[in-house]
């Protein structure tokens, strides 16, 4: 299966029902159907999710349309 899209995930809903202090967000590319491929990158910024997510698009020539 290819690769069309990144999806960055977070985990605030499992962290109010463990009450775990730490935010971590997923980055992982998946197909059309939304299901991940291969490796989920756990980071713990926004903002390092956001650049991590940009760089793997750019790799798999994905658009993306944030910049």
């Amino acid at each position: 299966m290819k690769a069309t899209q990144i999806i960055i995930s977070d985990d605030s809903e499992q962290e109010r029902e463990s009450g775990d202090e730490q935010h971590v967000f997923y980055v992982f590319a998946a197909g059309d159907d939304g299901d991940a491929i291969g490796h989920v990158q756990p980071l713990q910024t926004a903002q390092g999710a956001m650049d991590y997510a940009r760089s793997w698009a750019r790799n798999l020539r994905i658009p993306y349309g944030w910049d």
